[in-house]
């Protein structure tokens, strides 16, 4: 026995009501397809908003540490306290941290101070 299949699908672009039969489910079968993709992409869209605010808020965030970092004179750059914020978030003491870019730049001042300049041995 052939049944006829009819069906009725509002189609949400042009909010027009479109009918199909069973003869022809390759068309509802792209509008079904296209719904999906429709959905999809909408997820994507609300993935990608939530992220874009995710980066906005880190951005917020880092500067707002940059700005400390600058009140409190500690001398870091941005690559620096980038590099600094990334080891505490990857579970470094901070007090560590800090005591180790102390030290380093102790060891830096040491090394200047202790190599000649260049006008001092030209003469």
């Amino acid at each position: 026995m052939n049944i006829e299949f009819w069906c009725s699908v509002e189609i949400q672009s042009s909010n027009t009501l479109g009918t199909y039969n069973k003869s022809n489910t390759q068309d509802l079968e792209k509008y079904i397809q296209t719904l999906k993709i429709s959905v999809i992409t909408q997820k994507l869209l609300e993935m990608s908003n939530t992220k874009l605010a995710q980066i906005k808020e880190a951005k917020e965030t880092f500067q707002a540490l940059m700005e400390l970092s600058r009140l409190l004179g500690t001398g870091l750059d941005v690559e620096t306290l980038s590099i600094c914020v990334r080891l505490c978030e990857a579970g470094v003491n901070p007090e560590v941290l800090a005591t180790v870019v102390r030290e380093l730049r102790k060891e830096v001042e040491n090394s200047t101070d202790e190599v000649p300049s260049s006008s001092t041995q030209l003469k």
